[in-house]
Formats: C-alpha cells, sequence, structure tokens
C-alpha cells in the first residue's frame, strides 16, 4: 500500500472551484501553506485539507466529515473530508518536511505524518464513506456540510491551468 504524502495546492485552483460551489474552503491568507493529503476515490484523485487544531475541534463528535489527528490524546489537526477537493495530479506539489524552515511546524507536520500512516487504512475508508454517503445515499446533513463532490469533479476535468 502506497504512503500517504503531504502536498499544497494553488489558490488560482480553490478560487476557481469555489465559484460552482461556495463551501470550497480557502486557505484564508494563512502564512503555511494550504496543506492535504492525496486519496483515490472514485477513480479520482482528491485533495483533503488538514486544519490546524482549534479550540472547537475537542467538541467535535466522530462522524464521517473529519478525522481528528491525535498524539495520545492533544489534537494535533484535523483532516477534513467533507472539504475534499477533485484535482489533477498536475496541480499538486510534494511538500519535503526538509523544506520547512519553521523548526516547530516541520514537528507538528512529522507528528501528524505518524499519526496518518498509522492509520491510513482508516482514513481512506472514511473517506469513501463520506463520498458515498454525500454521492449515493444523500443524506442531507452531510450533503449540506460537503463539497457538491460530483459537480466539482466535472470542474476538475475542465480546468485549465
Amino acid at each position: 500500500m502506497e504512503r500517504i504524502k503531504f502536498y499544497t495546492i494553488e489558490d488560482e485552483y480553490i478560487r476557481y472551484l469555489y465559484k460552482f460551489d461556495k463551501k470550497v474552503p480557502f486557505n484564508k491568507g494563512a502564512r503555511r501553506p494550504y496543506i492535504g493529503i492525496i486519496l483515490e476515490i472514485n477513480k479520482h484523485t482528491y485533495f483533503a485539507p488538514l486544519n490546524s487544531p482549534k479550540p472547537a475541534h475537542n467538541k467535535y463528535d466522530e462522524n464521517a466529515t473529519h478525522m481528528k489527528i491525535l498524539d495520545g490524546k492533544t489534537i494535533l489537526g484535523i483532516i477534513r473530508f467533507n472539504n475534499m477537493l477533485p484535482i489533477d495530479k498536475k496541480l499538486l506539489t510534494y511538500i519535503s518536511f526538509n523544506d520547512i524552515k519553521d523548526y516547530r511546524y516541520r514537528k507538528l507536520l512529522s507528528k501528524e505524518n505518524r499519526f496518518i500512516q498509522k492509520h491510513t487504512e482508516e482514513i481512506r475508508k472514511k473517506a469513501n464513506q463520506l463520498y458515498k454517503i454525500v454521492t449515493v445515499e444523500k443524506r442531507e446533513f452531510f450533503v449540506s456540510i460537503s463539497c457538491d463532490f460530483k459537480l466539482l469533479e466535472q470542474k476538475c476535468r475542465k480546468y485549465k491551468n
């Protein structure tokens, strides 16, 4: 099984998708790159964004929309499956931890990476589960808080960079 790796995507592509689906998350001008992991879902490449930990994450109930990235009981971040974006692999930029200058941030990403590698199968399973819930079962709550995966797949195929 191939290891999950970290990537960034260009803000221009995010802006393009946002024109069609207002649930597409922006990087919000963050000083750190918009980092995510790549998953293969329904014959499409998907970028699942990682979010920095926030106090609200402690209150999140476990469900198909996300997965907490943990170090013991400490939340290091969260993978947002409901914000996954289909993407052409040519638009991805691989993140090498050695290229990250900020030592604390590099250490955080390394810890997140250890968790992700240990839980790869569970991550893939949850991502595919949410995709099915949204696109096949069309469960209202999950559809209402998730990107429109099918529409974005169409727009991804038409994207010209």
